[in-house]
C-alpha cells in the first residue's frame, strides 16, 4: 500500500444482480476509484495489486484471498452475505462494512466491529415511460403485477411458490404474475415468464406493482428492497435475515411469517387487488421512506 489517494475496488461475485439493486458498497460511486470484477473460476487466480494504491475495497472476498491480505488499517472488507463461522477471526482485524443492522448485529456478537453502510438507490431514466410501455406490450392495463425472480427465492420455496401463486392468478383475475428464470423450459400455466437476460436488457421490473421475495437469511436483501422501494414497489418478504429492516409490515409491504407463508401470501394479495389505495399508500410510504434517509429522488 502506497500514501496514494487512489482506491482499489476489487468486487468478487455477488448473488444479487447489479441491475436490480443499490449500489453496495457505496464506494463504488466515490471519484479515484479503480473497479476490477473477479469472476467465480478467477478468485483462486487473482492477483491482488494492491501496492499501487492507497487504500483497498474487498466485497465479498473468500478466504482463500483474506488470508493472503496484509493487516493494514487502509483495507476494507464489506460482505452482502453472512461470513462463514470459520472467517471470524481471519476478517476481524479489518474494517467490515455490511448494508444492515441485522447483519451488523450478527458480526458483533462474534465479537467482530463492523459498521452498517446503506446501500445507494440508482437513479433511472425514464422509469415511468419505461413503465408504461412494458405494461402496454404486457396487457396490463388494470392488472397488479406481482414481480418474482428465482434469484431471490431460497431453492426449497420455489415449486410451493410457484403451485401458490398460479392458485391465486385463477382465484383473483386482477392480479398477474410475471416469473424470472434462467431456466427456458420453465413455463407454468397462467403466468408471464421471462429470463433473466431479457429482463436486464428491457428493464421490464418496472413494471410491477408487488416483489415477492423468500430468500435465505444468510443473503442480505436490503440492496434489492431498497432499490424497490425507491422505485415506489411494495415489497412482500418474509421474516429472518435482513430482509425485514426496510420492509415495514403493513407500511412499505408485507412481512411474513415463514411457517405460515402459504396462507398469509394469499390473504394479503386478496385484499391487495380488492383495495387499490392500499397498495397505493404503500408505494408512497415506501418511496417517501427512501428518499427521506437516503435523499433519493424518483421519476413517476
Amino acid at each position: 500500500m502506497t500514501s496514494s489517494t487512489k482506491t482499489l475496488c476489487i468486487l468478487y461475485p455477488s448473488r444479487l444482480p447489479d441491475e436490480l439493486t443499490a449500489t453496495f458498497p457505496p464506494v463504488l460511486l466515490e471519484p479515484d476509484v479503480t473497479i476490477k470484477r473477479v469472476s467465480s473460476k478467477d478468485v483462486a487466480d487473482r492477483d491482488l495489486e494492491l501496492s499501487a494504491y492507497g487504500k483497498a475495497h474487498l466485497f465479498n472476498p473468500p478466504l482463500s484471498v483474506i488470508k493472503q491480505l496484509p493487516n493494514h488499517p487502509s483495507i476494507t472488507l464489506s460482505f452482502d452475505t453472512l461470513p462463514a463461522q470459520e472467517m471470524s477471526s481471519w476478517i476481524a482485524p479489518f474494517t467490515i462494512q455490511v448494508p444492515s443492522l441485522a447483519f451488523r448485529s450478527v458480526l458483533r456478537r462474534r465479537g467482530i466491529s463492523a459498521e452498517t453502510i446503506h446501500p445507494v438507490p440508482a437513479g433511472m431514466n425514464r422509469p415511468g415511460e419505461i413503465r408504461r410501455e412494458v405494461r402496454k406490450r404486457y396487457q396490463l392495463v388494470h392488472k397488479y403485477l406481482l414481480w418474482v425472480d428465482e434469484r431471490f427465492l431460497s431453492p426449497k420455496y420455489r415449486s410451493s411458490v410457484l403451485q401458490t401463486l398460479q392458485k391465486a392468478v385463477k382465484e383473483f383475475p386482477a392480479l398477474q404474475v410475471l416469473w424470472v428464470t434462467k431456466h427456458s423450459a420453465v413455463s407454468p400455466k397462467g403466468l408471464i415468464i421471462a429470463d433473466s437476460e431479457k429482463v436486464k436488457q428491457q428493464k421490464l421490473w418496472l413494471a410491477a406493482d408487488l416483489l415477492l421475495s423468500i430468500g435465505s437469511p444468510q443473503q442480505s436483501l436490503v440492496p434489492l428492497h431498497l432499490q424497490a422501494l425507491s422505485l415506489g414497489i411494495p415489497v412482500i418478504t418474509a421474516e429472518g435475515g435482513d430482509h425485514d429492516e426496510w420492509v415495514n409490515h403493513l407500511f412499505s409491504g408485507v412481512v411474513l411469517n415463514r411457517k405460515y407463508w402459504q396462507r398469509e401470501l394469499r390473504m394479503y394479495l386478496s385484499q391487495l387487488v380488492k383495495k387499490p389505495s392500499l397498495m397505493n399508500q404503500w408505494r408512497n410510504n415506501g418511496r417517501h421512506l427512501i428518499n427521506c434517509i437516503t435523499g433519493m429522488n424518483s421519476d413517476e
